[in-house]
C-alpha cells in the first residue's frame, strides 16, 4: 500500500491529505533545531534555539488547517491542471496565494541578530536597506523587516527580486521595491 499512488485529481487530494496528516503528527519538531553533526570549528558560531516558539507553532497550525481543507485543496488541484499549460509552478502558487515560506519567527530573527552582534554599534544609524533575492511572496522578508523596525527607529527600505510575475505582484502589495 505504501507504493500506491492514485491517478485522479480527487483521489490524489484525498490520499495526500490522509497520508500527510499521519506524517505531520509523527514529526519531532525539536529535531529541526538540533545540529548533531556540526564540525567542531563551527560550533562557536552555532546559535541554539530550544524549539519552535509560539508564533512558529501558530503558523504550523494555520498551515495544517489550510492543508486540511479538502475542497480548497481539490479546487487548487483542478486549477493547477489547467494553469500548468501556460504558467510555472511558482506563478501558479502566487496566483492561488499558496506557497508562503516560513524560516524564523520575528522573535527568532531577533535572537539570531542579537547573538550575531547585528545591533551593536548602530546607535547613530537611521536608515537600513535590505535586499532579498528570490523573495517569493515576501513573507520571510516581512518578518525580518518587522523585527528590525521593532528593535529600532530605523527607516527600513526593502528591495526584493523575484522572477515570477505573480510573486512580484504579491511583493508590490507589501510595498517592497
Amino acid at each position: 500500500m505504501s507504493n500506491y499512488r492514485p491517478r485522479g485529481a480527487i483521489a490524489k487530494v484525498f490520499f495526500d491529505r490522509i497520508h500527510n496528516d499521519d506524517v505531520i503528527q509523527q514529526i519531532d519538531m525539536t529535531m529541526w533545531y538540533t545540529m548533531t553533526k556540526l564540525p567542531r570549528k563551527y560550533g562557536c558560531l552555532y546559535h541554539h534555539l530550544n524549539g519552535p516558539d509560539a508564533f512558529t507553532l501558530e503558523w504550523l497550525d494555520r498551515s495544517k488547517k489550510t492543508s486540511g481543507r479538502f475542497w480548497l485543496q481539490l479546487c487548487h488541484e483542478v486549477a493547477k491542471l489547467f494553469l500548468n499549460m501556460f504558467m510555472t509552478q511558482t506563478d501558479i502558487n502566487g496566483f492561488l496565494k499558496r506557497g508562503s515560506m516560513f524560516i524564523l519567527s520575528e522573535g527568532q530573527f531577533d535572537e539570531f541578530l542579537t547573538a550575531g552582534g547585528f545591533f551593536q554599534n548602530r546607535d547613530g544609524q537611521t536608515m537600513l536597506n535590505i535586499c532579498d533575492i528570490g523573495a517569493g511572496d515576501g513573507e520571510v522578508t516581512l518578518r525580518l523587516v518587522h523585527t528590525l523596525q521593532q528593535k529600532s527607529n530605523w527607516q527600513v527600505t526593502t528591495y526584493a527580486t523575484e522572477s515570477s510575475w505573480t510573486m512580484r505582484n504579491r511583493l508590490n502589495e507589501k510595498n517592497f521595491m
